[in-house]
């Protein structure tokens, strides 16, 4: 199972060297979370930094994602390092990729900044167009 999280997690770490990796405000259950589009971001989870998945330990990342969550999730202590946007590539990501080409299952993290607001009660993030991807085994 640890291999299915590794390649996951080394893609989000690649972000750790860019000056738009901040770290992200609080975020309760309450929140509203979205893009500076407008479009709406929900809560995936943490990628934790520990363990044999992390190259780099201690350093936790939000993780979101543009799908709904099925269920109802814990947002729980959210001390990360950045945020991150985990999605499908897009079709012109999947024409250049190599290995989406050759059929194999890929996804991709984008960095994402926050933007201030007024509203306490709402994250605004920006996508920085800062992606990498990772081969999706599970």
């Amino acid at each position: 199972m640890g291999q299915i999280r590794q390649n996951q997690r080394r893609a989000i770490e690649s972000f750790v060297v860019e000056p738009e990796a901040i770290s992200p405000p609080d975020i309760t259950a309450t929140t509203r979370i979205q893009a500076l589009n407008g479009s709406s971001l929900y809560y995936a989870g943490i990628s934790r930094g520990v363990g044999t998945c992390s190259d780099i330990h201690n350093m936790n990342v939000l993780v979101l994602s543009g799908n709904p969550p099925t269920g109802i999730r814990e947002v729980g202590e959210l001390s990360c390092a950045y945020t991150v946007l985990v999605r499908s590539l897009t079709v012109e990501e999947a024409a250049a990729d190599q290995l989406a080409t050759a059929g194999y299952a890929r996804e991709c993290v984008e960095l994402l900044v926050p933007i201030p607001t007024q509203d306490d009660c709402m994250v605004v993030f920006e996508q920085t167009g800062k992606n990498t991807f990772y081969t999706k085994l599970a």
